[in-house]
């Protein structure tokens, strides 16, 4: 039996918490600046993927190598870390306004408010996937937006996919 929070489907749960972050579900205050100032000190970090908003590129139990950066540095497709109410996102750029950078789960219908120059912490360049690793998937064009379109409005899609991804056992260590 599945545990009361996971009842509701997917798409509804990401209505009513569009943070499914895909990096830091329970994560607290102090983890989120420790793991920033981690960041910011030795200049990459490593993180797992435990949310579905960044499916299908970011899988839960793939994980994350961040390299610091600014907002500058950040280009649309680009895979970014950043501060959101006290907790740790990671979305794709879409693009950059004058209020900041727009960002958009890749399972998302909807992209975020805008975040502002000052909580960006970094960028993914790598992603290890049951011991794999694999370049920054810098997506665009059709197979982001059919990903988008099927993603964010299917929750039957969204179940299959993750239930067709089954985590290695290193994953659930």
């Amino acid at each position: 039996m599945l545990p009361r929070a996971r009842a509701l489907p997917i798409a509804r749960r990401l209505e009513l918490n569009r943070s499914m972050f895909p990096v830091a579900d329970n994560v607290t205050r102090e983890t989120s600046e420790l793991a920033a100032e981690t960041l910011l000190a030795s200049g990459q970090l490593r993180l797992r993927v435990t949310g579905a908003s960044m499916l299908p590129a970011l899988l839960p139990g793939d994980v994350l190598q961040f390299q610091s950066c600014d907002a500058e540095q950040t280009e649309p497709g680009d895979v970014i870390l950043f501060h959101r109410d006290q907790r740790l996102v990671v979305h794709r750029v879409r693009s950059k306004t004058s209020e900041g950078l727009l960002t958009q789960g890749d399972a998302l219908a909807q992209p975020d408010a805008p975040v502002s120059d000052a909580h960006v912490i970094g960028k993914v360049i790598a992603i290890n996937r049951r011991g794999i690793t694999l370049k920054h998937p810098r997506r665009s064009g059709l197979s982001l937006y059919l990903s988008r379109l099927l993603l964010g409005r299917s929750d039957l899609a969204t179940r299959l996919l993750l239930r067709w991804h089954r985590p290695s056992p290193q994953a659930a260590a």
